[in-house]
């Protein structure tokens, strides 16, 4: 299986796509400006600049499950009809 990049090399391949698609490309052309590719690299702003699996985070091997049952005596059911 392939191995998910880090938010520094997906934000630097993204910006080398632009970059090779238009080499004349500012930096209002990027997706990400150098502000933001240095914070993913330095890693020093998780909240706003995260770096996360996020197929391994939501799609866990764990999960939650919940059952409910409702059992009603003979005697108290109620039928409905419905027509149409």
């Amino acid at each position: 299986m392939l191995e998910m990049a880090d938010s520094y090399t997906y934000a630097t391949l993204r910006n080398e796509i632009i970059t090779n698609d238009k080499p004349n490309a500012t930096e209002n052309d990027l997706v990400f400006d150098n502000y933001a590719v240095e914070r993913f690299r330095l890693n020093d702003d998780p909240i706003m600049y995260p770096s996360i699996d996020w197929r391994r985070y939501l799609l866990n091997k764990t999960s939650v499950q919940t059952q409910h049952n409702l059992n009603i005596p003979e005697e108290q059911r109620i039928y409905v009809t419905s027509y149409l």
